[in-house]
């Protein structure tokens, strides 16, 4: 049924036999034995395979003229005609939005069939629930909870994303100076404990707390990890967040989706252009949150922000900012947001935490230092960024 759609739709359609799991030499005999007269693809190591997410065989993948997968079906009665497969067709936004890891959850990927679109963003759903059972220290029984209650008394064998996570965050913690730094647990509980009594910390307190954070007290061996110093703790709260945003996104590109945003409380990474073109984003003014000042379009890119306009302790009648700086053991100083553009959404969420605790100066010349990286602070005397802004 392939060859004869292939014969009757040759002249607008072209239809390839890929092969996987087998080299050239035995795909030639295997279209000498069934007289195959469509060209094969040899696909030895299941790339081809595993990149489309193919699972079973035969899978027809659908093509637009630019290469684009548009469709995947399981028989030759369900492809499109024969025409309208060989031309781009028209791409609609199906959205999949509300709540998981306890913030936004918004997710829109430009589609032509609705029907398999729904069921590949349930299917990215399930991407962030796996997630969580290895990186939220919120959940009891997580991965990353078993390795605080362990990790100061013996090594503990980790696996995954947890892994690959505190291996990376060591590396921009290094590059950030220690601004980024994922064993702040420690004082992040000193300083919630402090708004719950309504007493600042003694530098005292400040002193002793800040012996257990540093990123050097973590020891990576192998697929073992330990902490040098028993009241280490880490918290992946910087940066777990766009880890999982990259997760989905790459989760839907697999599945052959080219135009979409994955926008996970404020940390977004996109490809392509929505329905109406690029996307478009706007950046709130951290002293004026109902109001913007400014936007920017994102094409094939990440961004995330931090400030402390919505999230803040207060404390002896005054407001102290979420965000702690692992250096000193105190907020950070800085009162604005910055929003950090770059490839990959966990990177921008690790770096928009940096960048916030260094402030405007420090921080933009650190990103001027570093190619791939761009910046835009939101201050109280306007925007300051290293980008070119208009208007």
């Amino acid at each position: 049924m392939v060859e004869k759609f292939a014969k009757d739709h040759a002249a607008d359609t072209r239809v390839i036999y890929v092969v996987s799991g087998s080299d050239a030499s035995r795909v030639k005999e295997v279209a000498d034995e069934r007289k195959i007269a469509i060209p094969i693809y040899a696909d030895p190591d299941g790339q081809f395979s595993e990149h489309f997410n193919v699972e079973m065989t035969p899978t027809l993948l659908d093509f637009d003229r630019d290469g684009k997968l548009t469709g995947t079906y399981d028989s030759v009665e369900m492809l499109p005609g024969s025409s309208e497969s060989a031309l781009p067709r028209k791409l609609d936004a199906v959205v999949d939005s509300g709540t998981e890891i306890g913030t936004s959850y918004d997710v829109v990927v430009m589609a032509a069939d609705e029907s398999k679109a729904r069921e590949d963003l349930a299917a990215a759903r399930e991407v962030v629930h796996e997630a969580e059972k290895h990186l939220s220290e919120w959940k009891a029984d997580s991965d990353i909870s078993k390795l605080n209650e362990r990790a100061g008394i013996e090594p503990v064998e980790v696996h995954g994303d947890l892994l690959k996570l505190i291996k990376a965050s060591a590396e921009v913690s290094k590059a950030t100076g220690g601004a980024f730094d994922i064993t702040w647990l420690p004082l992040g509980k000193l300083w919630k404990d402090a708004a719950g009594a309504d007493k600042l910390p003694s530098q005292e307190e400040i002193d002793a707390v800040l012996k257990a954070v540093d990123y050097k007290h973590v020891v990576v061996d192998g697929d073992k990890v330990s902490f040098d110093n028993p009241d280490t703790r880490i918290g992946l709260g910087a940066v777990a967040k766009g880890w999982i945003v990259d997760a989905v996104f790459l989760a839907l590109k697999k599945r052959g989706y080219e135009n979409l945003i994955v926008n996970i409380g404020g940390d977004l990474r996109t490809a392509g252009e929505g329905p109406d073109g690029p996307w478009t984003f706007e950046i709130t003014d951290p002293y004026a949150p109902s109001m913007q000042i400014g936007k920017f379009d994102l094409q094939d890119g990440s961004v995330a922000t931090s400030g402390n306009y919505l999230r803040y302790l207060e404390i002896e009648g005054k407001r102290y900012g979420h965000i702690v700086d692992p250096r000193t053991g105190r907020p950070a100083t800085f009162d604005g947001s910055v929003s950090v553009f770059t490839r990959d959404c966990a990177m921008a969420d690790a770096l928009a935490t940096a960048l916030f605790v260094m402030g405007p100066e420090e921080g933009l010349k650190w990103v001027r230092q570093h190619d791939g990286v761009d910046a835009i602070y939101a201050t109280r005397d306007g925007l300051q960024s290293s980008l070119p802004l208009d208007g």
